[in-house]
């Protein structure tokens, strides 16, 4: 990755982490509850596992698994992703969670000891493995399981869907799980894969969306153009004066065994 994108990318999920879902909310620890149990229904078992978590944000799996867990480790590249999970661990009362600030091409394996060194590696909508380096770095850290939760084959969202086509900047799925399935598949590694129907909501100033909006159109490669986005969010404020937006998605669970 270009090192231009790479401080894009880092300046985007650092903007994110601020609205970002905690893990305990009860609607997202629903969805996060039910993406577990999917995962031990084809054998993956958290119960006294030691896991890794990548690009773990808040905290979403990394706390939930904690529960269960003999240890997890997330790591993640945002300074307040990382600061917020801390928070929600302590609030919590989990302390058998670490956090590494890093990005997943970065991590030092090798110094950490980390080859084989846990029973389950797990990712999930994350930007942290997203093509055969990086996905090699998953496996190797696995001595067990593998799972790798990743955008499916819809996406949709009026508000951003406007936002990307005055941008003239397709808004499609992200294709890192057709990588991951196409290298698993080079390699003849067996995996299991479902699809989800989710959602999530936004909600923010004005100014928030706009912030918000122009990191996506530039993490899909766009040119931002603030005023054009200012312009298109003044027919969607509401009579409070913020902006609320929901996107719809399938996401595709992803699950192997090394």
């Amino acid at each position: 990755m270009a090192k231009t994108q790479r401080n894009h990318d880092k300046t985007f999920w650092e903007m994110k982490a601020r609205k970002y879902p905690l893990p305990f909310a009860p609607d997202n620890l629903a969805k996060t509850k039910a993406m577990i149990a999917l995962a031990e229904s084809h054998g993956v078992r958290p119960v006294g596992a030691t896991i890794l978590d990548l690009g773990c944000g808040t905290g979403t799996y990394t706390l939930p698994l904690a529960q269960a867990a003999e240890r997890v480790t997330g790591v993640d590249s945002s300074t307040t992703m990382l600061e917020r999970l801390r928070k929600e661990a302590k609030r919590a009362g989990i302390s058998n969670v670490a956090t590494i600030q890093a990005t997943w091409q970065d991590a030092e394996i090798l110094a950490r000891h980390w080859e084989q060194a846990f029973d389950i590696v797990w990712a999930a909508m994350t930007p942290a493995v997203r093509d055969q380096k990086t996905l090699d770095r998953m496996i190797h850290c696995s001595r067990a399981w593998c799972v790798y939760i990743g955008w499916g084959r819809k996406r949709a969202n009026p508000l951003l869907e406007e936002a990307f086509r005055l941008h003239q900047t397709p808004f499609t799925p992200g294709r890192w799980l057709e990588t991951i399935t196409d290298q698993l598949a080079v390699s003849a590694t067996p995996y299991t894969l479902e699809y989800v129907d989710t959602s999530w909501d936004w909600c923010g100033s004005p100014e928030e969306a706009v912030e918000d909006i122009s990191g996506h159109i530039r993490m899909h490669q766009g040119t931002p153009d603030n005023q054009l986005i200012r312009e298109l969010l003044a027919h969607h404020t509401d009579t409070g004066n913020m902006i609320h937006h929901t996107t719809f998605v399938e996401q595709g669970v992803l699950i192997w065994h090394v």
